[in-house]
């Protein structure tokens, strides 16, 4: 055999065992579920619609049972406890809009995470705090968990001094 021959048969083989190493990792990766990412889609336009409607009948069908955390909570609540704090939440920003500013659905359509901006004014007491008919204007990510048609877990991270500033409740 010629040096160019071994040298082409060579680059040949290399050749051959980079694409099977690229088939065998494309392999390897997750398929995208397209119908998973669709019932995905549908649960999350329930939610966030839901949240923008106001309507807790409609949140509480696709919540069901979840696990709700949130960075006020620093627990986790469900049911009636998370209907109640919900229900707080509207009554004191009944103009509540919740935006969409990216909405991202796993390969395997089990969690959706969206980044929002919330606007709406604090006109009703929330809690201990009385309305100071501030307007917010605050951006956060939720990280929801999607089993069938309900949102059995959700993660929700915001900025709290921000908000807390923004509604009069904090500095100036």
């Amino acid at each position: 055999m010629t040096r160019s021959f071994r040298k082409g048969v060579s680059a040949f083989v290399l050749a051959i065992a980079l694409v099977l190493s690229a088939v065998s990792l494309t392999a390897c990766e997750p398929a995208s579920d397209a119908a998973a990412i669709k019932n995905a889609e549908m649960v999350f336009d329930k939610w966030q619609g839901s949240w923008n409607t106001h309507n807790l009948d409609a949140l509480m069908d696709v919540a069901g049972q979840s696990a709700y955390w949130d960075v006020t909570t620093k627990k986790v609540i469900t049911g009636d406890d998370f209907r109640k704090h919900a229900e707080a939440f509207l009554v004191a920003m009944p103009d509540v809009n919740f935006s969409l500013d990216e909405v991202i659905i796993s390969a395997d359509g089990k969690r959706v995470a969206w980044r929002w901006t919330w606007t709406g004014t604090f006109t009703g007491p929330l809690g201990e705090a009385q309305p100071t008919g501030k307007s917010v204007n605050l951006t956060g990510v939720d990280l929801l968990d999607i089993e069938g048609d309900k949102v059995v877990r959700v993660q929700i991270y915001w900025d709290q001094i921000d908000l807390l500033t923004q509604m009069g409740l904090l500095g100036g």
